[in-house]
């Protein structure tokens, strides 16, 4: 579970806080058993309860109930009216459980995004954001890394009509004209190669997208902040 915090760092004497990977997490005793009702693997707490010489593991694995460990006529007792096999309630655990395979099988019947929780601060307040605390976090799950290497293939996929629409200010008089997306893409990359303003190994026409590097979207964005800088110059 990691280091525990120090005392002194705890709001008042009902909280503690356990360091994980990404950062101290502080928890409070108020209603802490209420929220973890987790009564843990049947199998185990029957192995403690009827092989473990502790009696303090015995009673506090004693299933379902708060009482020492259980004689062969309690267990047998149990067996008849069926407490302790299949009447479990259903806990916060079991309910986590059900609801995250839910939410698995709803991301696989759809297309597969990146889903990623990030804590943006400490204190829970809205509107408040700890940039340190989150790159942390980025750090520890990866998401860095990962960027990095999206950043060094082609990381932008655009449609051939829409490298069009968003380019077509840069294109040379006459070029584009009437015809297939794909044709007008590949003659509006053609240009942009001309005039060294992409590199053959930043940009490739597929034949539904233009894939396109970072070093490459930066680049054609520069010059159309040019371009659309002199135009709101002329018109001012």
């Amino acid at each position: 579970l990691g280091e525990p915090t120090k005392a002194s760092r705890m709001a008042n004497a009902t909280e503690f806080a356990i360091t994980h990977y990404a950062g101290p997490v502080a928890y409070n005793v108020n209603g802490f058993l209420e929220k973890n009702k987790d009564e843990g693997p049947k199998d185990i707490v029957e192995v403690v309860d009827t092989q473990s010489s502790s009696d303090f593991l015995k009673r506090l694995f004693a299933a379902g109930e708060d009482r020492p460990a259980s004689s062969e006529q309690d267990r047998a007792r149990d067996k008849r009216s069926g407490r302790g096999s299949n009447n479990k309630k259903s806990t916060i655990g079991v309910q986590f459980r059900d609801e995250f395979s839910a939410l698995a099988d709803a991301l696989s019947a759809s297309e597969q995004q990146f889903v990623m929780c990030v804590k943006p601060n400490r204190s829970s307040k809205p509107k408040t954001f700890d940039d340190s605390l989150v790159r942390r976090q980025l750090e520890c799950n990866g998401l860095l890394a990962v960027c990095q290497v999206r950043k060094s293939a082609f990381a932008s996929h655009m449609p051939h009509a829409a490298f069009v629409a968003h380019y077509r200010v840069l294109a040379e008089p006459g070029l584009l004209v009437d015809g297939p997306a794909r044709d007008q893409a590949a003659k509006l990359v053609d240009q942009f190669l001309d005039e060294l303003v992409l590199d053959d190994s930043e940009v490739f026409v597929g034949k539904s997208r233009v894939l396109l590097r970072e070093a490459g979207v930066v680049s054609l964005n520069v010059r159309l902040r040019v371009v659309t800088q002199k135009v709101v110059r002329i018109q001012g």
